[in-house]
């Protein structure tokens, strides 16, 4: 399996990130991980390949303008689409960044962890695999998570202790489950939601 800790774009608009080596010895197909993808001028990234692959976080809004001179201010409202949709497998995307995502899914399906910064200009569109999946996550100040979303199987809101987020699926279509779970420790989560 391969693993890049982070990777840093600078001045790329439209990234391709594809994977389908195989284990030289046994054929195994590799999953690669993407630690932190830095893209802080990119609006295009395109998932492809026939392996798993995973980015574990987004860094997309630099504190500064960007090499393109973009400010720190319009790039967080800049939307940036990520297309797994020719992608072969699962594509997995666990994310705190506050920016606006476009996420598609492919036949192999998508795992999106927005954390607490889903808000309805995040979009999120299911392919044709059955177990597409959806996570926000509580937060404690008083934001609404209303993202669009299609053709996602699950949903997941993972609480916490003194959370204070509303769950909105106004903008929810194709859901089959939605799950709440508790992320705190020892259900003290639950006890907040009651």
């Amino acid at each position: 399996d391969a693993t890049t800790t982070a990777v840093e774009t600078g001045g790329i608009e439209a990234l391709t990130i594809s994977s389908s080596d195989v284990n030289a010895t046994t054929g195994a197909a590799l999953t690669l991980t993407v630690g932190t993808l830095e893209a802080h001028e990119a609006t295009s990234v395109v998932i492809t390949g026939s392996n798993k692959i995973t980015i574990s976080e987004l860094d997309l809004v630099h504190s500064a303008a960007n090499a393109n001179k973009t400010t720190a201010a319009d790039r967080a409202v800049e939307m940036v689409e990520i297309d797994a949709s020719a992608a072969t497998a699962l594509f997995s995307l666990t994310t705190t960044e506050t920016g606006y995502l476009t996420v598609k899914g492919g036949a192999a399906g998508i795992d999106v962890d927005m954390g607490a910064t889903a808000t309805s200009k995040d979009v999120i569109t299911g392919g044709s695999a059955t177990t597409d999946k959806l996570t926000i996550v509580d937060g404690t100040s008083t934001l609404t998570s209303d993202p669009t979303v299609t053709g996602v199987e699950t949903i997941e809101f993972d609480t916490i202790t003194s959370g204070d987020h509303t769950l909105s699926l106004k903008n929810v279509t194709g859901a089959s489950t939605v799950e709440i779970s508790d992320a705190a420790a020892a259900g003290t989560a639950f006890g907040a939601l009651l």
